[in-house]
């Protein structure tokens, strides 16, 4: 099976080559159709993937390759805009699938998309992303048959990209034999190749008992598809505030999924005894509701709102953190199990609020899918004004690579004052000094810049010069060629004031630079069960991959 190299950056979903999306090491897709070593489920991911809602059916064959492409009968054409009509947005969708992984058949389900319908002006009904686990941004167009049926004639083209060597390769939803673990393969049924929904109370689901699966071009199947799948009107709505009530900025202070540090900045507003803040998952418009009770804040489970960026339903789901010992991986691997409800210690004096439990960001209403956890988390209000920062810490400085055509600055900053005070990130900014003089990042020359920058805002990345590697560690990729001396300077801005750390700098003796310090995380990657490169994971098994400036690799399943 060949693979794409996709470039999913951001919400972008549209397979593209490089060259169109602008390289990036980070987004380089790792080749995981062979067998490697250790790229094996062991016993600890089956149980893993169980407990995620994934049973691990089998070993299954894989499709022999065709000699001759069916090009000549495919269509061509993708329904890529929103049909005119009337459009149902962001029904609650629920679905079985099959996936394949490392040569195993893998049956799961998805609860919580988000999914677009519209019936057509041209009478056509139209399912936006028609398989659950592979957006693919585009629509599948079905007929009106009798009783409600909705039928959809296959194959459609859904996706088209650049595979291995440079070809040109597409992907088609087609009606396929149920995949099975053994001998049997996985084959498209040419007489009969449509897919059966019903479309009834504004809920659409499919009633026959084949596969909608993903094909290439000579009907080999891709490894994703849906056997069973439904959608339907959500009736949970997201809570607001009084539109009269006061906002507050507060800083919340959490541990993430994977136990780093974070910090960020959310609205806060009390209304009698109830509490409501905003921006918790990933900065979003979202708010969630607690009510205070004596000295407690009990937020109980709730709906929080689309992520249009991943297209699924959020929740709130308070939860309890648990895990298992991998023996082959040598290593814990995290899960949660769902709670009604989560407490925080309620400080009246200054409405502040702490916990040790962990909530989630959740995936869907029905089982756990962990977008994001938080635990320990601590909400303050912010303090409006300007504190010393720590000073940087220089980690590695690279030298002009000519290929490229920049040098490389990597270095922490913690988002602390000097005197160990919790700083706003939003507040934090920092300086870059090339021999001394204070250095401009112009708009015309690094990318996505609306204007020159001298003041680099703490988590700013444009995926091109800037990097966000962790919660401290930043790199900048920096058009100079040689220089004597690099600096880097933290600042804070807040109560009208700014104020700034030393400047730390490096010299490179006048040779271009060289290497600071020992081995640092250059960069980190996810890739999918399908081998493609994802910004971010969401619910399922990723294999996360840590490339440290030695030259070191460093391979881990994680399982979400």
């Amino acid at each position: 099976m060949g693979k794409f190299y996709f470039s999913l950056i951001a919400a972008s979903l549209l397979a593209a080559s490089a060259s169109a999306q602008g390289y990036d090491a980070r987004y380089e897709a790792l080749d995981m159709s062979g067998a490697k070593p250790g790229y094996i489920l062991t016993a600890a991911d089956i149980n893993a993937l169980q407990r995620h809602g994934q049973k691990v059916v089998g070993r299954i064959a894989k499709a022999p390759a065709k000699a001759v492409k069916r090009a000549g009968n495919m269509p061509t054409d993708i329904v890529k805009d929103q049909p005119a009509g009337k459009l149902y947005k962001d029904l609650y969708g629920v679905s079985k699938s099959y996936y394949t992984m490392f040569g195993y058949l893998i049956q799961t389900s998805t609860d919580g998309s988000a999914v677009d319908v519209v019936e057509g002006d041209d009478g056509f009904v139209y399912l936006k992303d028609p398989i659950s686990n592979f957006p693919t941004d585009s629509w599948l167009k079905g007929e009106h048959g009798q009783n409600d049926t909705i039928v959809f004639k296959l194959p459609q083209l859904l996706l088209s990209g650049i595979g291995d060597g440079g070809a040109s390769v597409n992907l088609y939803a087609q009606n396929m034999t149920m995949p099975k673990a053994g001998t049997e393969v996985t084959k498209v049924i040419e007489d009969n190749n449509v897919a059966k929904f019903v479309w009834r109370n504004d809920t659409l689901t499919k009633v026959d008992d084949t596969f909608l699966g993903l094909t290439y071009d000579d009907g080999s199947w891709y490894g994703e598809g849906d056997y069973a799948n439904t959608v339907y009107p959500l009736e949970d709505k997201p809570v607001t505030p009084p539109a009269e009530a006061e906002t507050q900025d507060y800083l919340m202070q959490y541990n993430d999924y994977d136990d780093q540090p974070k910090t960020s900045t959310v609205a806060y507003v009390q209304d009698g005894n109830d509490i409501y803040i905003n921006g918790i998952y990933e900065g979003k418009d979202f708010w969630v509701k607690g009510t205070v009770e004596g000295t407690k804040a009990v937020f109980p489970k709730q709906y929080m709102g689309v992520d249009e960026d991943r297209r699924v339903h959020v929740y709130f789901e308070p939860a309890h953190r648990d895990s298992t010992y991998d023996d082959f991986w040598e290593k814990y691997e995290i899960y949660y199990v769902g709670k009604d409800k989560i407490e925080f210690d309620y400080d009246e004096a200054s409405h502040s609020l702490k916990t040790d439990s962990v909530f989630l960001a959740n995936l869907g209403k029905n089982k756990i899918g962990t977008l994001e956890a938080y635990q320990q988390s601590r909400f303050n209000s912010v303090d409006d004004k300007a504190y010393t920062p720590v000073e940087p810490v220089i980690t590695e400085v690279n030298e002009y690579d000519s290929a490229k055509g920049y040098s490389r600055l990597t270095f922490t900053l913690d988002n602390k004052s000097d005197d160990g005070k919790t700083l706003t990130p939003e507040q934090l900014y920092y300086r870059v000094y090339v021999d001394d003089n204070l250095y401009t990042f112009k708009k015309d020359e690094y990318r996505r810049l609306d204007e020159d920058l001298t003041d680099v805002p703490y988590n700013f990345e444009n995926l091109y010069e800037f990097y966000v590697m962790d919660a401290t560690t930043r790199k900048i990729c920096f058009y100079v060629k040689k220089f004597n001396k690099i600096g880097v300077q933290s600042v804070y801005k807040g109560g009208g004031e700014t104020k700034t750390s030393d400047i730390v700098s490096y010299e490179t003796s006048g040779i271009n630079t060289s290497a600071v310090s020992g081995a640092v995380a250059e960069t980190v990657t996810y890739t999918d069960i399908s081998g493609r490169q994802i910004s971010r994971p969401s619910t399922g098994l990723y294999i996360k991959t840590v490339k440290l400036s030695d030259g070191t690799i460093k391979n881990m399943k994680v399982v979400r």
